[in-house]
């Protein structure tokens, strides 16, 4: 008897149930938050894509777009290190995630994860690398356990510990404020952590939104309502990605708090890009 395969499809109308359970969506909206996801765009995508998984779905994700990535410093990933926490500034939302867990698997195979929310977690063919960290709801004990148990393995970690995408700041893209969760698991688990720079961004009308919801004074970042086109846009452009020298855990000791020793590793990630161009 053949095994059936799972199909890597979006149900965006269940997905529309479970994040809104007691609001009622009219078509027209419903419909208008289908066409802005590109529900159809990814779900095509998918289709295209199957049966991979995992690491070899990212790779079909950079293919499918037609991405070229240049990778600096691989010389810093060693296939027989002990498991790290890889940090990153996080310009794109969805893609560097993608590329850089491609990039990091061909060195490690599937042996790494990324935190993810509710949203992320619904993507059926990553959901093997996911860490259930959720945004919008209260962590259950499952998601709790799941998170423990990982740190008890040798599977590296990739992080983005702004948490959120770039925001565009005088003409500058610029990560918010890096939280200090990494370095307290770098200490706790004694993980080395790795910078990574990712040097990518999106478009100009994704800026121009930003803009407008902070003149208007908004806190609904809607925005982030056209990361998933964002997606598309990226189609056939250059990635740099930048991989730093290990922090080894103990260096992470009392003379900074955690919220500053993160701070630290942000500026080492984005000065990487420098280092590299005169080296």
């Amino acid at each position: 008897m053949k095994m059936s395969i799972e199909t890597h499809y979006i149900d965006f109308e269940q997905v529309i149930r479970d994040r809104f359970p007691n609001n009622h969506i009219s078509l027209p909206v419903f419909y208008l938050l289908k066409k802005i996801a590109h529900i159809n765009d990814f779900n095509r995508m998918f289709a295209s894509l199957e049966p991979k998984m995992n690491v070899e779905f990212m790779k079909g994700v950079i293919n499918y777009l037609q991405l070229n990535v240049k990778v600096y410093g691989s010389e810093n990933l060693h296939k027989n290190d002990s498991p790290s926490i890889f940090a990153s500034n996080h310009p794109l939302g969805a893609l560097d995630a993608v590329t850089i867990g491609s990039v990091l698997g061909d060195i490690y195979g599937e042996n790494i994860k990324f935190y993810a929310n509710e949203i992320l977690n619904e993507l059926k063919p990553l959901k093997d690398m996911f860490l259930p960290i959720y945004k919008y709801g209260m962590q259950s004990r499952e998601n709790v356990a799941v998170v423990k148990t990982f740190f008890e393995t040798k599977q590296h970690l990739i992080t983005f510990p702004a948490g959120a995408t770039s925001r565009m700041r005088k003409n500058k893209l610029q990560d918010l404020v890096w939280h200090k969760n990494f370095i307290q698991k770098s200490i706790e688990h004694h993980r080395n952590v790795v910078p990574l720079y990712f040097d990518a961004k999106n478009s100009s009308f994704f800026y121009a939104l930003q803009h407008i919801r902070e003149f208007i004074r908004s806190n609904k970042n809607f925005e982030m309502l056209f990361l998933p086109s964002e997606i598309f846009k990226q189609k056939g452009n250059l990635f740099n990605l930048y991989i730093g020298d290990p922090i080894n855990w103990q260096f992470f000791d009392r003379t900074k708090t955690p919220t500053q020793w993160a701070a630290f590793v942000k500026d080492k990630s984005y000065q990487l890009p420098q280092i590299y161009a005169i080296s």
